[in-house]
């Protein structure tokens, strides 16, 4: 027998339109929020529906759901959508602003994935987890670029985690530009 979901405790809003499953949780939202910040879900809401069948997302019993997509990651970015603060995020630690940014880029939330990239843009992250991110989530700009400036000039070598973090084509690109500083001096 399946297990029956369960309602988010916080994001299952009596008067919400749109009914998300996500593993084994229920979030119960708006639909126009949604429709205004992403077009992906304009474009997925505009789509013509077999006559006689019950929208996805209209129900409990006809929720929407998102494969392959973990509650945790989906909360993250309704903290975003629905803040119970304006004037402070929830989101704190890099994990929880690259959980959102995942999703933002993912399903094309502009703002969202701008707000996210600004946030992360503050955190004291090493050199590599910047590269990392950008590379992942194409982010341009001097953070990024600082990064990579910061890796080329240390001193160390890069490890092989950080290696295996970057991926070949980045780890060869930096080598490459160390062994060019070095030959410099």
């Amino acid at each position: 027998p399946s297990v029956l979901p369960m309602y988010h405790s916080e994001f299952y809003f009596e008067d919400g339109n749109l009914v998300f499953l996500v593993e084994n949780t229920l979030y119960r939202v708006f639909r126009s929020t949604f429709i205004r910040h992403s077009p992906v879900f304009k474009d997925l809401f505009t789509l013509p529906k077999p006559a006689g069948s019950a929208d996805d997302g209209s129900s409990d019993e006809h929720p929407l759901y998102l494969a392959g997509i973990l509650s945790i990651d989906f909360e993250r970015l309704l903290w975003v959508l629905y803040p119970p603060t304006y004037s402070a995020h929830r989101a704190q630690s890099a994990e929880e602003w690259t959980s959102i940014l995942d999703l933002a880029t993912r399903w094309e939330f502009a703002d969202v994935r701008a707000l996210a990239v600004c946030q992360l843009q503050t955190l004291d992250l090493a050199p590599v987890e910047r590269v990392a991110l950008a590379r992942a989530y194409d982010i341009c700009g001097r953070w990024t670029l600082a990064a990579y400036t910061a890796l080329c000039e240390r001193t160390q070598a890069l490890t092989l985690a950080e290696a295996t973090l970057l991926g070949l084509e980045t780890t060869t690109r930096v080598a490459q530009l160390r062994e060019q500083l070095r030959a410099k001096r």
